[in-house]
Order: structure tokens, then sequence, then C-alpha cells
């Protein structure tokens, strides 16, 4: 379920969490990739997007929103003989980008959200990621600076909310680092994965509920 927090007569913030980012990041670096998390983000960037039959459930601790299901695990399938640990971190980029747009729809389905969409925190440092949430969502992405830490949205809400001044008004002071244009040229693709995965989602939330 989304949460709902009352701002002004005129605003409130509509927002999901997610337990599947840092974490998740840090555990398929150290534990599968024997590297440090900052390593694999300059090892893998942008330009190694490509196409591959892994998918990957990235529910390590559980699945929060949309799903709220606590029993979730991790689950990795459609490894082949072929499949390089490239293959297998593309999957992960894809499976955080999966579990926002779920998240996204939900929002989508309630207000209509601006465009194109802001992102801060550690995983706006990672090019991979961001053009993979860019053409999963079809939305424009505004990338703030790095200084600019995940409170950030939630610390502009509340000077709007204190000030009285629109928040379109407040984030228009907002600097933008850089912005990434979807390009679609993998939409097909994206779409088509992102069935699978929540059908691999649901095909296996039973078994998910009895593993201890």
């Amino acid at each position: 379920t989304l949460f709902r927090s009352y701002l002004s007569p005129r605003s409130y913030i509509y927002g999901g969490a997610t337990g599947s980012g840092g974490i998740l990041f840090d555990w398929f670096a150290r534990t599968i990739l024997r590297i440090e998390p900052a390593e694999a983000v300059s090892r893998f960037g942008e330009g190694a997007l490509r196409e591959t039959s892994v998918l990957f459930l990235p529910y390590l601790n559980g699945a929060r929103t949309p799903l709220n299901d606590p029993s979730a695990t991790g689950l990795v399938t459609g490894i082949r003989s072929s499949t390089e640990s490239d293959d297998l971190y593309i999957a992960l980029l894809e499976s955080l980008a999966f579990d926002l747009a779920m998240m996204a729809s939900r929002v989508d389905g309630e207000i209509r959200p601006a465009r194109p969409l802001r992102v801060t925190g550690g995983g706006a440092r990672n090019a991979a990621l961001l053009r993979t949430i860019a053409e999963t969502l079809r939305r424009d992405l505004e990338v703030l600076p790095p200084e600019m830490g995940s409170a950030a949205g939630a610390a502009l809400l509340a000077f709007a909310a204190a000030t009285g001044r629109p928040v379109e008004e407040v984030a228009k002071a907002v600097p933008i680092a850089s912005r990434i244009a979807h390009a679609g040229d993998r939409a097909d693709y994206l779409a088509e994965k992102m069935g699978l995965f929540v059908r691999t989602y649901q095909a296996n939330k039973a078994l998910f509920a009895e593993m201890r």
C-alpha cells in the first residue's frame, strides 16, 4: 500500500518503500562478484546494458510496496551455460527498475505525478541503473547533485509547507546535475521482461510462504 501524508490544502506526499536497493547492491558486489560496491558501479557502465535471459527477484529481506510480502525472497532464474556475471548484474538492475515501476504504477493510479521524475540518493550515482529505470518507466529523469541525499525531496516539501509557497515554485530552485531522456529502443524487451518478473513472483508466492 502507498502512504499519504498531508502537507497543505493542495499538497500531499504520496509514496512507497522498497527494501531492495543498497542492501542488494552490497550483497551482490561482495558476495557474488567479490568486489566493493563502488567498484561494481564503475565496472558495469551504461554501455554494458543488453538483453539477457536472466531474471532476478530482488527481495532479499521481503517485498515492500506494493506487494507487502515479508516472506518473499530473492530468486534468480533463466541461467544458462553461456550466462556471464554481466547478465546477472543487468538482471539485478532490471529487477530494481521493475520493482520501482510497480510502485510508480500505483502512484499514477491516484495522482498525476510531475514529468520528468527527479532522482537522488546512492542509486543516482549508477548510470546503468538510471538508464534502466528511465527505459522501464518510459520517463525522463532529472538527477540531483550527489550532495543532495535521499531526504532532499522530503526537505523540499517541508520547506514548501512551512513557507506556504507552491511546491512547483520551490522545486524550480533545486539544481539539476544531469538529465536522462528515455530513448525507447528497449521498451518492448523491458515490458515483456517485467511481465515475466510479475508472473515469476506470483508463481513462487506460495513457495516463499513455506520457506524458512
